[in-house]
């Protein structure tokens, strides 16, 4: 009888995963980057009066921490749980990033319109089930 891999040691095939690892770990470092780059332009934008974009400006420092979180975390994710929380990490992120692009847009008569914000709505919505499904597959992994 062969022995049961416990989840927390189970492994991805590199022939297989490899690719998905390395492109989790791209993208999550080069949104990090974006972020951070965001954020210096809204210090820069909002330096007369911070307290205005406090929110967006807070959303974009956790955004570009998780966003690095989750790249290292992808780069070393062959274990399948260090990936599965890796992708549950960059999704999280990538919903506060849109939530404060959300925000930005709400601050300006010409970008709070109900297209732009149905889509940006259901971007975000999407991202959820993204994260929570991947939760699901997790615990049904496990």
């Amino acid at each position: 009888m062969p022995e049961k891999i416990s989840f927390w040691t189970r492994e991805l095939s590199p022939e297989k995963g490899y690719w998905i690892i390395q492109q989790l770990s791209t993208l999550s470092f080069t949104l990090s980057g974006f972020s951070f780059t965001s954020l210096s332009f809204f210090i820069g934008f909002y330096s007369n009066n911070p307290t205005v974009a406090s929110d967006i400006v807070f959303a974009l420092f956790v955004c570009t921490i998780l966003f690095m979180l989750s790249g290292e975390m992808a780069r070393e994710g062959y274990r399948i749980w260090k990936y599965l929380a890796s992708e549950t990490i960059y999704l999280i992120s990538l919903s506060i990033l849109s939530i404060s692009f959300w925000l930005f847009a709400a601050r300006f008569p010409s970008l709070n319109n109900p297209i732009a914000t149905g889509i940006l709505g259901v971007t975000i919505g999407y991202f959820g089930y993204r994260t929570v499904h991947i939760v699901y597959i997790a615990i049904r992994v496990r």
